[in-house]
Parts: structure tokens; C-alpha cells; sequence
């Protein structure tokens, strides 16, 4: 009995990294039960993104009770991490550099370097990620049970399918610099192969755009990480620190490098010399990335050609990771540079957010007019997060991940409407399910994305205003007119759903998805846990807010009295 409670909490104490190794383990079963059948294969793919919405689920409730603090160091972050050294690894960074230090005041004899790389596999759960880490998994759920069995490719499919989600699952989760780089860059050829294999007739077309576009996003994010690590080595050899560690932690080198760039006068000039060339290359990474006009035409391809699934997948697990390097790297370790940029970069999020909700009233595509009602709201959040007001950065946090849980949830809605309840093609879990229940599950998602009050999105974007509305009070105005824009859209799709829902010759003349090019059977009773994660964060946005990271501006103000104290010295 002690055997099995030690090995539940050993599993529990290691859940985010349970979690993100689970679909890779899983795509390596599926590439290999080759004499197995499609049912089979299909089952096996079924299991495994189940259970990985079950760990997604309780590794939540455990970071929101707090049962779970398994670092100490990460304690006062609330976040739950999980590391796997490498095997000749056997010491931390800090022990080793302690032990070596000791050594040469003994004896002259260097210290024997390591045989392995200072990489770990080290994820982390905490602020925003959590979320999406929950909302990632339940899409792939949907994606990978909507399977056809008796698929040609079946087996690669599902196996590429749960590859993109560990790779995207691992991005989000990771606190080492090259982990987050080299998994961002798998993610891009994961969901370029799900672009290219489901979709219209023009998804390959899509697919090439969208390679070369975000493999240049993540070779300019792996070049201003790998700058930075670099940077933190060089500043503590400034401090004349006998050998120093190579490290590549997040953490670490966030917290760290104010503090290095404080202590001397020739590492101060070396970050200010160097830091705005990484906050160049690192911000147009980021920029790259998320659709903000005019860099957007090719995301509208993918969107308007790419299968609902694929997009739903982007927009949980794929997006919102710009959010989060925006408060993990950005705001803490260039507070300076995003001072001096934060008037031009917010007005031009936020007439991006305009340009977007009128593209989104004129556009003929639903699935289409969907994605740019929720890249009109993230592109104004990320642009007015520059500003570094504690509360704007707040509202654009939760309003990022709910806009991801609310568009995801409104395009698989959408292929979803394309064969009535009432049609009998359903899976036969629907009918298990209350059919009003399911018939609700439009409205919750086209509510939470027309920021409809007493949802998620709503909160994110009154905090966002109350942070505006003394501070820029024209930024406040035309964000005002862009969400109204967004609110009459999507309350227009709303109407359209449920008109293709209830009537009756839609009903009695429905082609089964089957038979429709490009297009496939969702079920929806497989919505429900992405439902009930949104409405979770509507009714208690709290839970969002209380785990953010620390606002850009404290650092800073950290920043100017570390500064003050060293010149009064």
C-alpha cells in the first residue's frame, strides 16, 4: 500500500511532464501497431487522448487547490514543475558551481566539465499556460475521436496528430530556453503536415505559406533566446565567476540578468548594447507569429482552407504561446524598450483590432469571419500589453485565454452545424446527453466571442479599458467601436447557427459529412469538456488572475531602485 501511494504521488508530483510526453508515447504506439486495424489503431488514439484529458483535468484542480507545490523555489509562483535531467547529470547548476568554486580555493585543478548538454527537459505550469495546456488536450480529444475508421491513413494521421499536440503541449509548458525553441519549431511542421492533409482544395497552398512564414518566426525566437542564454554566461564571466554555468533556464535567466547587468558597469553597457537587437528579434518573432496586420493574409488562407479542427488547434495551443513569451521574456527582461515602443506598438494593435472586426463584417467565409473575430481582440490585447499597466496587462491575459477557449469552441460549433441533431447521424454518445444541453453549446461559444457580458472575455476587456481610460483615452475609444464591430458579428453568426439548426428543410435535405469534401463528423457531446472549462472562466475569472507572473512594470520599478541605489553608492 506505501509502494502505491508513493508511486501516485510520484505521478502527480510529475503531471505537467506525464502530460506532455503522454501523446508522443502515444503516436509512437499508433506508428507502430502496423498489423493492427484501423479500429484498433483508432481505439488505441482514443484511449490515450482521454486519459490525457483526464490528467489535464485533475493536474487543474491541483494547481488551483494548491495541493501541489513540489519546487520551493517555484512556490511563490504557484506553479507546478517537472524536470527529467539528463542521466550523466547528477548535480543542479547551482550545486555544481558551488562545488566548483570550493574546489579551487583547495586546489588549482579545473573542474572536470560535464559529458552532457546543460538542456533539461523542464516544464512548468503556472499563469495562463495551465489553461491552455487543459484547452490544447480537449481539442485534441475532438480532433482524434471525429477520425473516420476505415481511413487509408489512419495510423498517420492519428500518430501526426498527437505528435502536434506533445510538441505544442511541451512549448507551452517548457522553462528552458532551447526546449521551448526546438519544440515551438515541431509544432510548425506538425501543424503544417494537418493543414496539408485536411482542408479545401487549396489547404497545400496554405500549408507552404504558412511553413515558411512561422519557420522564419521560430528560427528568429530560437536566435533571440539562444541570445540571451549567451548573454547571462557572458555577464557572469564579467563578474570574474570561475567557470560558470551555461544555463538555459527561463527562470533563471529572467530573474537573473537585471540583477547581472546591475552589478558592473562594463555588464551594463554590454546588455544595453545588445538588448535592443534581442528585443527587435524577438518581438518580430512574436509578431510574425500572431496574425497582426498587414502580416495576416496568410493566416485568412489558412483559415478559410484549413480543415475547423486544425484551426481550433491553432488557436488553443499555437497563438496564445506570443501572450505568454510577451510576459515571460518581453515585459521582464526589456521593460526599457517596450516603454520607448509602447505608444507605436499599442496604436498599431489596436487599429489592427479595428482594420479586423470591419474584415470580419464584409467577409462571405464562416469559418473565416470566426478566426478575425478572435484575432481582432488578441491582436489588441498583445498591443496594448507594451503599455505595462498592471491591469491592462491583466485584462489582456485573461482575455487571451478566453478568447482561444471561445474561438476554438465556435469553429468546431460551426462543422458541427453542418449535420442537424435531429438528422440521426450523430454519435451514439449524443444521445446519452440532453439534447438542450447540447443545443446550448453554440451559444455558450459564440457568447464568450461577441464578449457578451458575464463572460470571460468581457471581464479581460472592461480591465483592459479601466486601465486605458485615463491613461489613453483614444485607444479606449476605438477599441470601444472595434468590440462593438465584433459583438454584432458574432451575435449575426449566432443567428445564422441556430436558424441552419432548427430548420426543417435544412434538416431533411443534410448531406452527411461524409460525403462532403473536406469536412467531417464531430460530435458534440466531445464540446462539452471545452464548455465547461469556458464557462469555469466566465464565472470565475479570478482563477486566471490570482496565478498571472509578476507585471512588467514591477519589474522595472525593481529595475530603477536597484539603479537609484547603485548610484547613490
Amino acid at each position: 500500500m506505501e509502494a502505491a501511494t508513493q508511486v501516485l504521488v510520484s505521478a502527480t508530483s510529475h503531471i505537467v511532464l506525464l502530460l506532455a510526453l503522454l501523446p508522443a508515447c502515444g503516436a509512437v504506439l499508433v506508428h507502430l501497431s502496423r498489423r493492427a486495424g484501423g479500429e484498433s489503431v483508432y481505439y488505441i488514439a482514443v484511449t490515450n487522448a482521454w486519459t490525457g484529458q483526464f490528467l489535464a483535468l485533475m493536474m487543474l484542480f491541483l494547481f488551483l487547490s494548491g495541493t501541489l507545490h513540489n519546487d520551493p523555489v517555484q512556490q511563490q509562483a504557484n506553479r507546478l514543475v517537472s524536470s527529467l535531467l539528463w542521466q550523466c547529470e547528477i548535480q543542479s547548476d547551482t550545486a555544481i558551481s558551488a562545488t566548483a568554486n570550493a574546489e579551487l580555493t583547495q586546489r588549482s585543478q579545473p573542474r572536470a566539465a560535464l559529458s552532457g548538454p546543460p538542456v533539461r527537459i523542464l516544464l512548468g505550469a503556472g499563469g495562463i499556460n495551465i489553461w491552455l495546456i487543459v484547452l490544447t488536450v480537449s481539442v485534441s480529444v475532438v480532433f482524434i475521436q471525429s477520425q473516420p475508421h476505415d481511413h487509408q491513413r489512419l495510423r498517420r494521421r492519428l500518430a501526426w496528430i498527437l505528435l502536434t499536440e506533445s510538441s505544442l503541449l511541451v512549448s507551452i509548458a517548457a522553462l528552458d530556453l532551447l526546449l521551448l525553441s526546438f519544440s515551438s519549431l515541431l509544432s510548425v511542421v506538425g501543424l503544417t503536415f494537418l493543414i496539408a492533409e485536411f482542408g479545401g482544395r487549396q489547404r497545400r497552398e496554405a500549408a507552404r505559406r504558412f511553413f515558411i512564414t512561422q519557420l522564419t518566426s521560430g528560427m528568429l525566437l530560437t536566435i533571440g533566446l539562444t541570445g540571451i542564454a549567451i548573454s547571462h554566461w557572458w555577464m557572469q564571466v564579467n563578474r570574474q565567476t570561475q567557470y560558470p554555468a551555461l544555463s538555459f533556464s527561463l527562470t533563471t535567466v529572467v530573474e537573473q540578468i537585471p540583477k547581472l547587468a546591475q552589478s558592473s558597469q562594463p555588464a551594463l553597457e554590454y546588455w544595453n548594447t545588445l538588448a535592443p537587437w534581442l528585443f527587435l528579434i524577438i518581438g518580430a518573432g512574436i509578431f510574425i507569429r500572431l496574425p497582426i496586420p498587414p502580416l495576416h493574409h496568410g493566416w485568412m488562407r489558412v483559415t478559410e482552407h484549413a480543415d475547423c479542427r486544425v484551426v481550433a488547434l491553432i488557436a488553443v495551443g499555437y497563438l496564445p504561446l506570443s501572450m505568454q513569451l510577451l510576459l515571460r521574456v518581453i515585459l521582464p527582461l526589456f521593460p526599457e524598450q517596450s516603454s520607448a515602443l509602447a505608444g507605436h506598438l499599442a496604436f498599431w494593435g489596436v487599429a489592427g483590432s479595428l482594420f479586423l472586426s470591419f474584415t470580419a463584417t464584409t467577409t462571405q467565409c464562416r469559418q473565416r469571419r470566426l478566426a478575425t473575430l478572435a484575432l481582432s481582440v488578441s491582436t489588441a490585447a498583445v498591443g496594448v500589453s507594451f503599455l505595462q499597466q498592471p491591469t491592462v496587462i491583466q485584462g489582456a491575459a485573461l482575455s487571451t485565454v478566453a478568447l482561444a477557449a471561445a474561438c476554438a469552441l465556435a469553429v468546431l460549433c460551426r462543422a458541427s452545424s453542418d449535420e442537424p441533431l435531429s438528422s440521426g447521424r450523430n454519435r451514439p454518445t449524443d444521445s446519452v446527453i440532453p439534447a438542450v444541453i447540447l443545443q446550448w453549446i453554440p451559444v455558450v461559444a459564440l457568447a464568450g466571442l461577441s464578449l457578451m457580458p458575464l463572460t470571460a472575455g468581457f471581464w479581460g476587456i472592461l480591465l483592459v479599458l479601466e486601465g486605458l481610460f485615463f491613461f489613453a483615452p483614444t485607444l479606449t475609444l476605438v477599441l470601444l467601436i472595434s468590440y462593438s464591430l465584433t459583438g454584432w458579428t458574432a451575435h449575426k453568426e449566432l443567428l445564422t447557427l441556430r436558424r441552419i439548426q432548427t430548420s426543417p428543410k435544412q434538416q431533411s435535405h443534410a448531406v452527411s459529412p461524409a460525403d462532403k469534401p473536406g469536412t467531417h463528423r464531430i460530435s458534440l457531446s466531445t464540446l462539452i469538456p471545452l464548455t465547461i472549462i469556458l464557462a469555469v472562466i466566465s464565472l470565475c475569472p479570478r482563477l486566471v488572475l490570482d496565478h498571472l507572473p509578476v507585471a512588467g512594470s514591477d519589474h522595472r520599478s525593481r529595475q530603477m531602485e536597484t539603479s537609484q541605489s547603485t548610484s547613490t553608492d
